[in-house]
């Protein structure tokens, strides 16, 4: 047995573990993506480069970015969803990104003679009081897709339906004056939206089949 257990964590709980490496895979998949339509996001929603500077908006966390583009303070929607993405951040990126050592002192080793140390996951007493070998179940991989399909489900019907339309189309997105402008003047209703967005695929067909 302790041949195998030295072979693997895997041996032991196949299933679990492959489980458990997707889920975290998918978090850091879904928090990069969240990232990226955020600075998309921006054009659409009234950003002003005089007053915020393009470049340290990329390089702000992914927190500071929802902040900006959906004020937390004046938007409960907002707000639950940060939330709930934040505990998720916590919980799952960052502690997993960061070699499985979390903030709240609940990741530890113990050490099983002739196979070495073995990570285990303590939960809140108060909680759910258990410890794991396997920190991720299937219950938390529901709960965490339930999350994030319910936050882009708020963004694409909610809170930034046109300008979700054009980021989904793959379309280019420009922080100049002119594109803004037009932006502004075309999200007046959703039939203006669409006319520009068709031009704009238009146009970007017509230069792919280079039919000038």
């Amino acid at each position: 047995m302790n041949a195998d257990l030295g072979n693997g964590w895997t041996l032991v709980a196949p299933e679990e573990t492959e489980g458990f490496h997707n889920t975290v895979a998918m978090v850091s998949a879904y928090f990069s993506l969240l990232e990226h339509n955020l600075v998309l996001l921006l054009p659409f929603l009234g950003f002003d480069p005089s007053k915020r500077d393009l470049k340290s908006f990329i390089g702000d966390r992914w927190g500071m970015k929802f902040k900006r583009v959906f004020p937390v303070d004046s938007n409960n929607p907002a707000k639950a969803h940060f939330d709930a993405l934040h505990r998720i951040a916590e919980e799952y990126r960052n502690t997993y990104g960061h070699g499985g050592f979390d903030k709240f002192g609940s990741s530890i080793l113990f050490h099983m003679e002739g196979v070495g140390a073995l990570p285990a996951v303590l939960s809140d007493i108060r909680d759910r009081p258990y410890f794991s070998f396997t920190p991720i179940d299937v219950d938390d991989f529901e709960g965490i897709k339930e999350i994030f399909d319910a936050f882009d489900d708020w963004v694409n019907e909610t809170a930034a339906q046109l300008a979700m339309k054009w980021i989904k189309g793959g379309l280019d997105v420009y922080y100049d004056d002119h594109f803004r402008a037009q932006v502004k003047e075309a999200m007046r209703s959703e039939d203006d939206f669409m006319e520009m967005l068709e031009y704009h695929v238009y146009k970007v067909d017509q230069a792919a089949d280079m039919g000038w």
